[in-house]
């Protein structure tokens, strides 16, 4: 009975998401594929080089495509970064999946968060070209303590995560993720979706 339950909250919850989706209103805003907008190592630091190719991703219902690209430093420490970009049936959708995204991203209750997420004074960060951003760091102990930042942004039916690895203080002064930096990679994103949005 329990599992029959959820099957059927399961199918209402697609049915109202195909609804919001075909039925909802729909943007005026030109469609354009996500890997389209997908940043490169021209904005990454010297040193860093793609890990996995850009390529398409699927994250969770309401998504109609999305791609990603992943980089890494030239380090043994593994310093990498990921940029995703999803596209969803509707604006609707996709103002749903930023709220429900960002709880899971920014998550300072996880076992690996050793401090909670903040906006860090060295980058205060906020899209100028978003419907909605959050952009925020914290410090994490995945295999050593490490700054971890994260942005996501809301751009009508797409929605824009991009993670990054920062530099360890030990490792100065041969920094390979900067703030400086990640303000460049920030913009550059910001600049595509602009572009592509015609914003």
């Amino acid at each position: 009975m329990r599992a029959q339950r959820q099957l059927l909250a399961y199918l209402i919850l697609v049915g109202g998401l195909w609804w919001l989706g075909g039925c909802g209103p729909r943007s005026s805003a030109p469609r354009f594929s996500p890997q389209d907008v997908l940043v490169d190592l021209s904005v990454f630091p010297a040193g860093w080089f793609v890990a996995i190719p850009p390529g398409p991703v699927r994250e969770r219902l309401g998504q109609v495509e999305g791609a990603r690209v992943q980089f890494l430093a030239d380090d043994p420490r593994l310093i990498g970064a990921r940029h995703l970009v999803l596209r969803y049936q509707g604006e609707w959708v996709a103002a749903w999946r930023y709220e429900q995204l960002q709880r899971s991203w920014f998550n300072s209750n996880s076992i690996l968060s050793v401090t909670p997420w903040r906006v860090p004074g060295q980058l205060p960060y906020r899209s100028p070209v978003a419907d909605k951003s959050r952009f925020a760091c914290h410090e994490s102990d995945v295999a050593g303590l490490a700054t971890i930042c994260e942005f996501m942004g809301l751009y009508g039916e797409y929605v824009v995560i991009f993670h990054t690895v920062m530099t360890p203080e030990d490792m100065q002064p041969r920094s390979y993720m900067t703030f400086q930096d990640l303000a460049r990679i920030l913009r550059a994103i910001d600049e595509k979706m602009a572009v592509h949005l015609r914003r």
